[in-house]
């Protein structure tokens, strides 16, 4: 799942989006150090948070790697969106976003109610699994949130341009950890239906972001590291020229309906 950086033009550059030289020849698909199920899983992040992932020439992104056999990327984007795109077990995911987590500008901005830190991790998955995360009259999400002690938040709208939804899940980076690979147990059996068409966050909506669990608020180019407002951006730039009906969600069968549900 390596991915590949955009160019820019003459903008100023944070880390590349997966930190390797031109000259380095990609990862190899990593085993399974642990021996488990080897999943394949995707974040929605803050772009400002990829600099603290990717570490100076790629150093910190590189030693995860290294030290976990796992493929991890953070393609770039000029918006204020990025991807991080995890494939490993699940427990050696668990021990990388343990990792992550901390790194993360967000984590020690929250308090939660013990006055610890808290974390919050978007996590993508295909719309069809909405239905297995929140189960009957929403009686599978409210087990999830009883046996983590997790926050969760089901977006009800695909991201832009995609068959893609958002779990948001808020807690201690523990707890998020616990809960994000029962949600991979859970989706993991599940196959997708319909349609499959991952989030490209170059297709980012600035309208449509609070309805689908996307970054509005203080936005900040990957590609040129700049912070402020997207006003000076050409919106098509950002989020393509998809037509509208096409940017939200529900556009495949197998929805399970539009509205976010919080498992309260």
């Amino acid at each position: 799942m390596e991915g590949t950086g955009d160019g820019t033009g003459g903008m100023k550059r944070e880390p590349s989006d997966d930190g390797r030289a031109d000259n380095e020849a990609p990862n190899k698909r990593p085993r399974n150090s642990g021996g488990g199920r080897a999943v394949d899983v995707r974040f929605l992040l803050q772009s400002r948070n990829a600099g603290a992932i990717i570490g100076k020439g790629g150093a910190n992104i590189n030693s995860l790697r290294k030290e976990f056999k796992a493929s991890i990327s953070v393609p770039d984007c000029p918006g204020p969106e990025r991807i991080l795109s995890i494939v490993a077990d699940l427990d050696t995911l668990g021990d990388i976003l343990l990792n992550i987590i901390p790194k993360l500008d967000d984590f020690a901005q929250h308090t939660g109610q013990n006055g610890g830190s808290e974390s919050e991790m978007r996590l993508l998955m295909h719309q069809s699994h909405a239905g297995c995360i929140i189960g009957r009259a929403g009686c599978r999400i409210k087990e999830l949130r009883e046996s983590t002690g997790a926050n969760i938040k089901v977006h009800g709208s695909c991201c832009p341009g995609s068959t893609e939804r958002i779990v948001k899940v808020t807690g201690s980076p523990a707890v998020v950890v616990d809960c994000i690979k029962q949600i991979c147990d859970i989706i993991g059996v599940a196959p997708i239906k319909g349609l499959n068409k991952p989030y490209d966050p170059h297709n980012f909506d600035p309208e449509f972001a609070q309805e689908y669990g996307g970054f509005a608020e203080g936005a900040t180019g990957g590609a040129s590291g700049s912070s402020g407002s997207l006003a000076g951006m050409a919106m098509g730039q950002i989020r393509g020229d998809l037509p509208r009906p096409y940017r939200g969600g529900g556009m495949a069968r197998g929805s399970y309906g539009r509205g976010s549900y919080n498992g309260r």
